[in-house]
């Protein structure tokens, strides 16, 4: 059983060489433990865990580490504003909430963003978030201040889904 899945692993990878595909693009499940593995030790998974890939402007949502869905959004700018509002790597988990009092850029929900400092060990509060936009065009691009643009029907379904203390990961590739 090991040998044959080691076989088809080869078969693939050059397969995947000779027609010019990555191996993520032939395995998804490599790339996604890949992403898994960036969280710390000594944080436990979460049951929902979030990967924002910064440069396909997109969200997987996975469940017990499973892909459950995937939606496009919009995560911080480089040059559209006076100074660069890029989306750092790392790890952060879903903190406080918010549905009512937003104004119209939010959307209809809002979920802060906390940044894991892995020197102190310990979750810090900032003002990046999940939300909604009111400029659902500039989705798929890197257009927002510093957030994560999702469609606003989106973040309504993720506002359900998501627990508070859900981790989200964000990574380049």
């Amino acid at each position: 059983m090991k040998k044959t899945r080691i076989l088809s692993l080869v078969f693939a990878i050059v397969i995947g060489v000779l027609l010019g595909v990555s191996f993520s693009a032939w395995y998804p499940q490599f790339r996604y433990s890949r992403w898994f593995n960036l969280i710390p030790q000594e944080l436990e998974h979460t049951d929902y865990i979030c990967v924002v890939v910064l440069s396909e402007q997109k969200n997987y949502i996975f469940h017990d580490k499973k892909l459950v869905a995937k939606y496009i959004v919009s995560t911080g700018s480089k040059d559209r504003y006076d100074s660069d509002r890029t989306l750092r790597q790392g790890v952060w988990r879903l903190g406080r909430r918010m549905e009512e009092g937003l104004a119209p850029l939010y959307g209809p929900r809002l979920i802060y963003l906390e940044y894991y400092n892995q020197i102190r060990k310990e979750f810090v509060q900032t003002q990046k978030a999940f939300h909604g936009t009111d400029e659902p065009y500039n989705l798929g691009k890197a257009t927002s201040m510093g957030c994560v643009y999702h469609h606003n029907d989106v973040i309504v379904e993720l506002y359900d889904m998501l627990p508070t203390g859900s981790l989200v990961i964000t990574v380049e590739k």
